[in-house]
């Protein structure tokens, strides 16, 4: 039986992805279930499973396991060269919570022009008053 090396796996498997891009997208095409959907059933076991990793100490190894070098290096080839894309993708969802968060904040805005706006503690008023009225803003498909 021939062995390969971990770097010939990985070369192996980088070049079989490439590859399989069109299978990807067919892939896709022929999900019927929504996977956020099935995935959404699922709370109590990723609770479970989340606090046990938490509690035994293996969701923070696996967060310490990447160092801060190797985690911007990561942000630097992989991210950068992804970012540009994922930003034209997602256009069009931003335009979309900026038309619903837009008069939210305008209305915020107003509310803070009629506060008294002389001493430090109205400032301080101002900016908790800020505060809350952005943390009732709510998504109209999360309501």
């Amino acid at each position: 039986m021939v062995k390969l090396t971990a770097t010939e796996i990985a070369d192996k498997w980088r070049r079989h992805a490439e590859g399989a891009v069109t299978d990807y997208v067919k892939g896709i095409e022929k999900v019927t279930e929504s996977p956020t959907e099935k995935a959404s059933r699922k709370q109590d076991k990723m609770r479970t499973n989340l606090l046990k990793a938490i509690d035994e100490g293996k969701w923070a190894k696996g967060l310490k396991a990447v160092s801060l070098e190797e985690w911007k290096e990561s942000a630097r080839v992989k991210g950068s060269a992804n970012y540009g894309t994922g930003v034209r993708a997602s256009e069009g969802k931003m335009a979309e919570f900026m038309t619903e968060v837009l008069p939210h904040i305008e209305s915020g805005q107003s509310i803070i022009k009629a506060m008294p706006d002389i001493t430090l503690n109205d400032s301080k008023a101002r900016a908790v008053a800020w505060i809350d009225h952005m943390a009732k803003f709510k998504r109209s498909k999360y309501k």
